[in-house]
């Protein structure tokens, strides 16, 4: 979808005639957030919220359905993946405590 001045601010992707992602776009153009859906059951999987740094670099942090920090990647102004690192959620562990279970740079 666009607004009056021809931004996009909002993207649906289906599979099968049903929605696996929905794009949230800022002013800008540039996407703010990604929300990722089950395809089985609809539901909502997990969802990757974006921020931009002045040096043309971004973020992608990541996140469960239940809102909880899973992982973070940090991108090339041209969206080359420059850094990752994921965040193990141990089964009735609570949010931060987490334990970095993989980390890489590129």
């Amino acid at each position: 979808m666009f607004d009056t001045n021809h931004v996009i601010y909002d993207f649906y992707e289906y599979v099968g005639g049903k929605v696996w992602e929905r794009d949230l776009f800022d002013k800008s153009g540039r996407t703010i957030e990604a929300d990722h859906f089950n395809l089985g059951t609809g539901d909502l999987a997990g969802f990757t919220q974006y921020s931009y740094n002045n040096d043309g670099t971004f973020f992608g942090k990541n996140y469960d359905a239940g809102g909880h920090f899973t992982g973070q990647s940090r991108y090339s102004g041209d969206g080359h993946l420059l850094q990752s690192s994921h965040a193990y959620m141990g089964s009735g562990g609570a949010f931060p405590m987490g334990e970095t279970i993989w980390s890489g740079q590129i």
